[in-house]
């Protein structure tokens, strides 16, 4: 009887390790295929310029996390190619750790600030091309217009340039009439809630007890126990398996936390007699959260946009307003965007 439990359990052992050896394989060889695939698609896409890798452009910056350096002015140029196409091939320009927007009047009494991503950065666009320089042609360069975006920020990165930048500004702050624009895209939900890899050093605030919390950076809160962790933290994240089945997904608690920071945004904005406006595109994939989310400016007040409403065919006509294999708005999107804005700001 004892030599048959024996023998049960090294035959139930032996099962065990072949179940798990089969699916390490199956992981294994799943990384494999998926690497090949990658490196195929990696060859398909290139991106060239002295923008890329480049750590005067997004390397560690104080108070947000990354971004251009703020003790030079200096151009970049960034290509993207697509099977030896070129999808664009674009100059940067920056100047004291911005976005350069041509022609502005810097002495005017009127100031019109630019927060959000890559699309009002102007990301495969010239100076000439982004949605602060068509603003500012609209309005016959009469106003001060400051492009404050960049690739990857999100909202999190727009309360803190308010809180900390554009607030302790005292020739900001001395201007007659001040409005700032914040465009909203759905992957900001993620953003604020620090799941994306770029932002390691990126503002972290967490909702406490129904209020918002300023925490520190995000390398505060992602600091692992160990050395062991740290690297474990690295391969997985790293691994094709996590890319395809485990990148983070929006959740509520990252559309709450994303209406308290532009709630918090719009308050101390609201204090000291600065306008503010949200402008926001319409997700497929995300269209319950995004809802949910201008319920909440509604319900707070904040004034908004609706970029299908402002654009109408721009779902029906796509390639129209973005850049063909990228994605990234056009400058004709750009345009249209920035005539609006100037109408409905300035009249």
């Amino acid at each position: 009887m004892l030599f048959a439990g024996v023998k049960l359990k090294k035959h139930f052992l032996k099962y065990i390790l072949f179940n798990l050896s089969a699916v390490l394989l199956a992981l294994f060889l799943y990384e494999i295929y998926s690497y090949a695939k990658d490196t195929h698609n990696f060859r398909a896409t290139e991106y060239l310029g002295t923008y890329v890798k480049n750590h005067d452009v997004s390397g560690y910056k104080p108070i947000v996390g990354y971004g251009p350096r703020s003790d030079t002015n200096f151009q970049v140029s960034s290509i993207k190619k697509l099977n030896d196409s070129v999808i664009f091939d674009v100059i940067f320009s920056f100047k004291n750790g911005l976005r350069f927007t041509p022609e502005v009047n810097d002495t005017s009494q009127e100031d019109f600030i630019f927060l959000g991503c890559s699309h009002v950065f102007g990301d495969g666009l010239n100076d000439n091309q982004t949605l602060p320089h068509f603003f500012n042609q609209f309005t016959e360069k009469k106003y001060t217009v400051v492009n404050w975006a960049f690739n990857g920020y999100g909202p999190h990165h727009t309360l803190k340039i308010v809180e900390d930048i554009l607030l302790k500004d005292q020739k900001f702050l001395s201007k007659k009439k001040k409005t700032i624009f914040y465009t909203f895209i759905a992957s900001h939900f993620i953003r604020a809630s620090g799941k994306v890899p770029w932002d390691t050093d990126g503002p972290w605030y967490e909702v406490e007890n129904d209020s918002l919390a300023f925490k520190g950076s995000f390398a505060e809160k992602n600091t692992p126990d160990n050395f062991l962790s740290l690297r474990w933290n690295i391969i997985w994240k790293n691994s094709n398996l996590y890319k395809s089945f485990f990148t983070p997904k929006t959740q509520e608690k990252d559309v709450i936390l994303t209406i308290k920071l532009i709630q918090k945004t719009h308050e101390l904005l609201k204090k000291n007699n600065i306008n503010f406006y949200v402008l926001i595109t319409n997700s497929v994939n995300d269209s319950t959260f995004v809802a949910n989310f201008t319920n909440s400016l509604k319900d707070s007040n904040i004034s908004y946009f609706l970029l299908d409403s402002i654009i109408p065919d721009i779902e029906k006509n796509h390639d129209l307003y973005f850049i063909k294999g990228d994605g990234h708005p056009n400058e004709y999107h750009n345009k249209k965007l920035a005539e609006f804005l100037a109408k409905q700001i300035t009249k």
